[in-house]
């Protein structure tokens, strides 16, 4: 990374996000029943949605630690931690069931051949929360693309974006992926449940590599924090949503965490989460301290992030190190009611924001629609997120 903000960024559009209709009005589900057609219509047989860090099913990882014993014992914390925080933020940062009910329902009515699904993962915020969330994210993915022979639309808000970054570079192949197999790997030796996981993992990507899966895949990140790298192979079908709000009436004027006005209750920055979310800002893994997830976590570190260190993170914060570097970015202005702390999460609540998704669903359309039509990335084989 520059030591400032990055002049060179992928292709980017500014764009100020219109005053959406509320959800109980005729014109909200007529804009979701057209938009969800032309997705369908782009060539996305299936959407599977990741929720970011905090809104999880698994506090502290307690669930690993039950599932060396037992894959039942630990189901039901598992649906116990997600409805709370399903009920406690809503549409706020997070994929509630409302929002895939009303969604299948547009769908529903509109008879298109489109199927909506949302990934849960622990939501911790550590590197093995997060590469264990992509392997258990294979044998889903395995099975959509058996179901759904057309693209894959995977959705990743905040840190589920980063998720989706080390699914990729596990599909891609090559010695990064082998090194972090070789360094999940002694985290599921013990414990028939987690053996099983890991042996179903495998099977599943194996099958995932032979069906050239990863050409299929169109990837969306919402606000996520630039931590790990995308493969080469879906720079061109990689697209970044982060809201930031211009200076006056230049765009090109967006501003970075260093220029945060402190007007009440106002954060002229925009996503302020997406920027505090950058390397060095990872939690301890896990409540049961174990040896093994400790060097694990010191591994995963070393592998994905190599900027990841505590004392980096002030110096993180003003370098630049906000903005995607792969794919395609699109910066959003959300308007006056998202930049209050609280109503809008410090700016990371607008991507999920169900009167929102219709807009977004357009623009991920119109994305789709001119994949064939972008140039080839010239970036390095790996680049950052």
């Amino acid at each position: 990374m520059d030591s400032s903000t990055p002049t060179r960024l992928p292709a980017w559009q500014f764009v100020r996000a219109p005053a959406p209709p509320r959800e109980s009005e005729p014109e909200f589900g007529q804009q979701l029943r057209r938009q969800s057609q032309g997705l369908v219509e782009a060539g996305v047989g299936s959407v599977l949605l990741v929720h970011g860090t905090f809104l999880g099913n698994d506090v502290g990882q307690w669930s690993l630690l039950l599932e060396r014993f037992s894959a039942t014992a630990a189901r039901p914390w598992r649906r116990t931690i997600k409805y709370f925080s399903d009920v406690l933020t809503g549409d706020r940062g997070n994929f509630p069931p409302r929002t895939l009910r009303l969604w299948q329902q547009a769908i529903q009515e509109a008879e298109v051949p489109l199927r909506v699904d949302r990934f849960c993962w622990s939501g911790e915020n550590t590197h093995t929360a997060r590469t264990d969330a992509a392997l258990r994210l294979l044998p889903l993915l395995a099975a959509q693309s058996r179901l759904h022979p057309q693209k894959l639309l995977l959705v990743g808000h905040s840190h589920g974006g980063n998720v989706l970054a080390v699914l990729c570079q596990l599909l891609a192949g090559g010695e990064q992926a082998e090194r972090l197999l070789q360094t999940l790997e002694p985290l599921y030796r013990r414990g028939a449940a987690l053996r099983h996981l890991w042996q179903q993992a495998q099977e599943a990507r194996k099958l995932l590599q032979d069906h050239e899966v990863l050409k299929r895949l169109v990837l969306v990140t919402l606000g996520t924090p630039i931590r790990y790298a995308w493969p080469q192979a879906v720079h061109g079908q990689l697209l970044h949503l982060l809201y930031r709000v211009p200076r006056g009436e230049e765009p090109e004027s967006l501003q970075d965490f260093r220029r945060v006005g402190l007007g009440p209750l106002r954060v002229w920055a925009g996503d302020v989460i997406q920027q505090l979310g950058t390397s060095g800002s990872n939690f301890p893994p896990g409540l049961f301290l174990s040896w093994k997830m400790w060097r694990a976590e010191g591994a995963l570190s070393r592998l994905l992030d190599r900027d990841d260190s505590w004392w980096r993170w002030p110096k993180n914060l003003v370098r630049g190190s906000h903005w995607p570097r792969a794919g395609r970015l699109l910066v959003i202005d959300y308007g006056k009611s998202q930049r209050r702390l609280l109503r809008g999460l410090w700016g990371h609540a607008a991507y999920t924001r169900l009167r929102w998704l219709p807009w977004h669903l357009e623009q991920w359309e119109r994305w789709l629609r001119g994949l064939g039509q972008q140039e080839p990335s010239q970036d390095e084989s790996v680049a950052a997120a």
